[in-house]
């Protein structure tokens, strides 16, 4: 929580377009500085995993359960028909797929609001205050922080109380806390910034009417605006994760995790990429109104999953 701000703070220093390494085409400056450290501890983490760690059960009682398990299965449904046989499995306790999937497309909402965020972050705080790139990114990162050090304290201190009240309590309280979020920074007149600073061909900071047409117009409150996103990415939606997480875990049960971990890995990465894209497309033609549109009723679905799967997710 606290590393990544710190390394990026650490490529302040190396204005844009930097210096190369190597080769010209590779350039070490502050953006591509996170990204590098970024491939580096995935590339380390996978390292690790693939020579440090292992199945405690080994793959030939593994094939030998999955044996046992279908025969089982074909010996119960043999007689039914494939309408039959696809339902019961469906709802075969065991498994509870149905829940598996909420719980996933809970998960995978929150990353896609999350992206949204993260992608029109720097560039709304540069047109609204007026910011440089390298002031955006230090800005931004002593203000991650200081609030992950307050989420540290808290995590501490509430240690005993996160165990008494559940993983499906913290979910719900985490997604109004997102879909508050998107409420209270919406850009609606009585809360908008009417003015904006002036661009600065030199900085890239203020208002830009030739890319952004819309924020000569209203681009929402600052400070409201900024320290409430902050919060969000740092705080509601990483501890949104960790208990979404968890329900998945404990809804998986017996079944092989590493596998179905991975699929939910490679399917929030795919939302994320896809909502960076979107995100960054709407910001630039209409600003934040349509977008925090669509993302209030992104968190919303997750409230809903929240409160109608309460007590089924309570595990």
């Amino acid at each position: 929580m606290l590393l990544p701000p710190i390394l990026q703070l650490l490529f302040t220093s190396f204005e844009y377009p930097g210096i190369s390494i190597g080769h010209e085409a590779i350039r070490l400056h502050l953006f591509s500085g996170p990204v590098l450290i970024t491939l580096i501890t995935n590339i380390l983490a996978t390292l690790t995993i693939v020579f440090l760690f292992s199945e405690p059960a080994s793959l030939e009682q593994m094939k030998i359960q999955e044996t046992l398990n279908k025969g089982k299965q074909s010996e119960k449904f043999e007689s039914c028909s494939f309408g039959v046989k696809t339902m019961n499995f469906l709802k075969n306790p065991s498994f509870s797929w149905h829940l598996i999937s909420m719980i996933c497309l809970a998960k995978v909402a929150i990353y896609a609001s999350n992206a949204t965020v993260t992608v029109v972050h720097s560039a709304w705080s540069q047109i609204a205050f007026g910011w440089s790139s390298s002031e955006t990114v230090i800005k931004l990162t002593n203000a991650k922080i200081y609030l992950g050090i307050v989420s540290i304290t808290i995590t501490l201190v509430l240690f005993k109380l996160g165990k008494k009240i559940g993983d499906h309590v913290v979910l719900l309280i985490c997604s109004l806390f997102i879909l508050s979020h998107f409420i209270i920074t919406y850009p609606m007149p009585e809360l908008a910034t009417l003015t904006t600073p002036l661009y600065n061909e030199t900085t890239h900071g203020g208002c830009n009417e030739i890319e952004y047409s819309w924020c000569g117009a209203r681009v929402g409150n600052s400070d409201v605006w900024v320290y409430s996103s902050v919060a969000l990415m740092v705080i509601a939606v990483q501890i949104a994760l960790v208990s979404s997480d968890a329900i998945f875990s404990n809804l998986l049960e017996k079944i092989d995790q590493s596998m179905m971990q991975g699929l939910l890995i490679v399917l929030s990465d795919a939302v994320q990429m896809i909502a960076s894209m979107y995100s960054a497309d709407l910001f630039t033609r209409w600003g934040l109104e349509p977008l925090w549109i669509l993302n209030i009723f992104i968190s919303i679905f997750v409230v809903f999953v929240s409160i109608f799967y309460f007590k089924r997710f309570k595990l």
